[in-house]
């Protein structure tokens, strides 16, 4: 059950509407990766999920393909490609426009932790605790061990998704973080 509740967590990285995840990546500027044209993951294990790992694995191998990598069983590889994912819970504060001000006397009547006034509006301040999922994907130099570059991305996760638009959104959120390698 535990692995059931960690694919549910961890493959169900939603992306908030059309929006999009925050995507940030990083590299090595020495490195000339038009040099780069076969892989080979450097390990299975991304999650102690064996679902969500294949999932994983299936989702960036069928993008790097799409990009003209080519994946090699075996030693040989021109990079190793390898994953890492976590979830935990993030506090976000969202401000909301409670509209004009309505009273003389601002906060008094209320207490002063009511709300906010500004520019005679009135806001509120709510605190929500969510569940965030990160998933990092590294390119890896097979002989040095290097990381050469590493992209990440982070998102709401949703628990409430179907298995087909799990797969979806993971496939999206991995295409998200691969559409900025190799870096231009």
């Amino acid at each position: 059950m535990r692995s059931l509740g960690l694919w549910t967590a961890i493959g169900v990285i939603a992306l908030a509407g059309c929006a999009g995840s925050f995507v940030n990546t990083q590299y090595d500027r020495n490195t000339d990766f038009s040099r780069l044209k076969t892989y080979r993951w450097a390990v299975n294990e991304i999650t102690p999920d064996p679902g969500f790992n294949m999932c994983v694995q299936n989702a960036v191998d069928e993008k790097l393909a799409a990009k003209g990598y080519q994946k090699k069983p075996s030693n040989g590889a021109d990079f190793l490609i390898g994953a890492a994912a976590k979830i935990e819970p993030k506090m976000r504060t969202y401000r909301i426009d409670m509209g004009p001000r309505t009273d003389l006397y601002g906060d008094r009547a209320r207490g002063s932790n009511y709300a906010a006034r500004e520019w005679g509006h009135e806001w509120c301040y709510i605190n929500t605790v969510h569940k965030v999922g990160t998933l990092a994907l590294y390119v890896i130099d097979p002989a040095t061990k290097k990381v050469l570059w590493e992209g990440a991305a982070e998102d709401i996760v949703d628990d409430d998704l179907p298995p087909e638009q799990r797969q979806q959104k993971a496939g999206q959120f991995i295409a998200d973080i691969l559409s900025k390698f190799p870096p231009k």
